[in-house]
């Protein structure tokens, strides 16, 4: 299934266009013909099966202008839960996502991809280092500057390998870690050249 931005790309090339207007305080309108009636069903479709991304957004003044009529005046969200980012909420007239702290469930294995057998960057996971790349993935993803093609946790870890890797930080107990995944990709010396060693420090 496309993306919702692939959705919104393929509906704007073909010219598909619809009204969002605010009629009252209680009331929202969307107006359209058979294919833009259409695109807003697989739009929502789409971001319902988004493993990546909880929320998306289109506004006649800013992204997604294009798909919108000349008299629309609303902007609007699509969030699903569980949510990685926190909750929409509405502040002197304009949406924003903030930190939500209300008590979520945990994402699950199948969107995580980590915790599970054989997950290749498990060795860095609740380190300083994770948790730092972490944060700043989820950030330029709130401002809509990255979108993700993988599983996050996948990104998160080929990420901490390569800058724990390179030694640009000091990650306790994933450093450990990474030593002994890479001594036990070492050939072990053989009981011929243990004796041969100790022969010759006789």
């Amino acid at each position: 299934m496309k993306g919702p931005d692939k959705t919104c790309h393929d509906a704007a090339e073909a010219g598909i266009q619809i009204l969002c207007r605010r009629l009252s305080n209680r009331d929202i309108l969307f107006e359209a013909d058979q294919k833009g009636l259409a695109f807003l069903g697989h739009l929502f479709l789409a971001q319902s099966a988004l493993a990546l991304d909880c929320k998306f957004h289109l506004d006649p003044q800013g992204p997604g202008l294009a798909l919108f009529s000349s008299s629309s005046d609303t902007a609007f969200w699509i969030h699903r839960y569980p949510c990685a980012h926190g909750r929409l909420r509405l502040q002197n007239g304009t949406s924003r996502l903030e930190p939500d702290k209300r008590p979520r469930r945990r994402p699950s294995r199948a969107i995580e991809g980590s915790k599970s057998k054989g997950f290749p960057y498990s060795q860095f996971e609740d380190t300083p280092v994770w948790r730092s790349v972490a944060k700043a993935i989820a950030g330029l993803e709130a401002n809509r500057d990255l979108e993700l093609t993988t599983a996050r946790s996948y990104v998160i870890g080929a990420v901490c390998k390569a800058i724990i890797g390179a030694g640009l930080v000091s990650a306790p107990g994933a450093r450990a870690s990474l030593q002994r995944s890479k001594q036990r990709l070492q050939p072990t010396p053989s009981r011929k050249a243990g004796k041969r060693t100790a022969r010759r420090r006789g």
